[in-house]
């Protein structure tokens, strides 16, 4: 099990997250997703109630049912796509409770989408329970926003999409050469 799983970066080339793969992780609190990820498998992240954000990559294509179902600490979830991913409801009644990927969720986070896309999502099943959360934004948070450098610390909370970052030793300003 994942008891004990704090953080986890899923590398470049995976395509699928499997059924129920991170599901019952107490203590994990981040994931980086790759860019090539196209399907969050059923209940994948269920029960991941220290998960504060996401970012789903451009790339994704179906969510699987209850997906972020009881994730409590989830408040941003980024999707960098401007064609909302399918969200898959569950076969039956009988888990209505629980009918799609966010469905503990959507009452309190806010969905964060390409602002070319707000009218997409609010008009797309399950992200359209979103509702006033949707917000559009061509900022993303970073993935992985800490580098160090010898004695130097950059921590970058949001990039804007087409933003550059440049450090330079000496202090000067590399856009003026």
């Amino acid at each position: 099990t994942c008891r004990q799983l704090t953080n986890m970066v899923i590398p470049e080339g995976i395509t699928e997250l499997g059924k129920t793969l991170f599901a019952n992780c107490p203590v994990l609190t981040s994931v980086v997703l790759p860019n090539t990820l196209q399907l969050v498998g059923r209940e994948s992240f269920y029960n991941c109630p220290s998960i504060e954000s996401i970012v789903l990559p451009a790339s994704l294509k179906t969510i699987g049912s209850g997906a972020f179902y009881d994730c409590t600490k989830l408040m941003s979830v980024y999707s960098q796509a401007t064609t909302p991913a399918t969200i898959e409801g569950y076969p039956n009644s009988y888990y209505s409770y629980e009918k799609d990927a966010f469905n503990t969720v959507k009452t309190k986070a806010t969905l964060f989408v390409p602002e070319t896309a707000v009218d997409a999502y609010k008009n797309k099943q399950f992200w359209q329970d979103f509702g006033d959360r949707i917000v559009g934004s061509n900022q993303i948070p970073c993935q992985q926003p800490t580098y160090e450098l010898a004695d130097f610390k950059l921590t970058i909370q949001s990039l804007t999409d087409g933003a550059s970052i440049y450090y330079t030793n000496d202090g000067s300003n590399p856009d003026a050469n």
